[in-house]
């Protein structure tokens, strides 16, 4: 980058404005002891008016900074053109990720197909990868061990999850080969889920019949004191419901009544057990809860 500052500098011929927006010479001519002015190259000064050319010299030199902004129609960059073939395409891989395809790469150089083989084959610091991609070459520590990933022979399965992930719209680069790396040692399967089978529905039918046989050997739950319910839940007699009658008799749990409602209101706060079905949850069914309100038998849906 600084080569190309240096030759960037040499061809532009820059030059030094004064305050009053004259061209005064060349640029880190002025004398000792007096402020830096603002220098521009050639092409560019003689394109502003003098009064543009004024007002960026004057920004440079009523701050008592190193380095000043341009001002916006004073702005001055470094193009593409000024710069050589090997930073463009450094550049180029930087952007996608440190691995690019030969398209990428014509584009930004704006070069043919084959004299950009030609070259990036005697090219130093890029390589081609054994999937057609180029890729910069690493320096440090850890993109080494990037390039060792990116460079290591895949096997099959690899290979193929390589080609799943492009094929789901994924760009190639370092983080899908280190994946692949990681399908070859059989440290991640690279492969979905699989959905329940028959199989698995059948499996989980007899463990819920074992359990039930279980439960009828061990015998019928009893609620604990104060408690009207029980049901047994992974093994544990689980109470819930408070015993006894109303006030003025009859059954406490009547569900569609305001009782009803204003309990559902309240247990809808609760939050769940993490062994569930919980004793709230048992209770809200009795009084046939849904949401915060109490339905009859003919509308209950929980």
């Amino acid at each position: 980058m600084e080569e190309n500052l240096r030759k960037w500098f040499k061809e532009e011929d820059w030059v030094r404005i004064d305050t009053q927006g004259n061209i005064a010479g060349s640029c880190g001519s002025n004398k000792k002891g007096k402020k830096t002015q603002r220098c521009l190259p050639r092409k560019k000064a003689q394109s502003l008016s003098k009064a543009e050319r004024k007002a960026t010299a004057r920004k440079k030199t009523a701050s008592k900074k190193q380095f000043v902004k341009n001002t916006k129609k004073a702005k001055v960059s470094l193009k593409k053109e000024n710069m050589d073939l090997k930073s463009i395409i450094l550049k180029t891989l930087e952007k996608e990720g440190g691995a690019a395809g030969l398209k990428a790469l014509t584009k930004a150089s704006k070069t043919s197909k084959k004299d950009l083989e030609q070259k990036l084959a005697k090219m130093s610091g890029v390589k081609q990868h054994q999937d057609g991609d180029y890729i910069s070459t690493p320096l440090t520590e850890a993109s080494k061990q990037i390039f060792e990933m990116l460079t290591e022979k895949l096997c099959k399965k690899g290979k193929a999850y390589v080609a799943r992930r492009k094929a789901a719209g994924e760009k190639h680069g370092a983080y899908l080969m280190g994946r692949a790396v990681k399908v070859c040692k059989g440290q991640m399967s690279g492969t979905k889920k699989k959905k329940k089978t028959n199989e698995d529905s059948l499996y989980e039918l007899k463990n819920i019949i074992r359990q039930t046989l279980e439960e009828k050997k061990k015998g019928k739950c009893k609620p604990s004191k104060g408690k009207r319910f029980a049901k047994r839940v992974n093994g544990k007699c689980r109470s819930f419901g408070q015993a006894g009658k109303a006030k003025k008799g009859g059954d406490r749990i009547r569900p569609g009544t305001a009782k009803a409602h204003a309990y559902c209101a309240r247990s809808a706060k609760i939050k769940k057990c993490k062994n569930p079905p919980c004793a709230n949850a048992l209770s809200r069914k009795k009084w046939k809860c849904q949401g915060s309100r109490s339905v009859t038998e003919a509308t209950w849906t929980d």
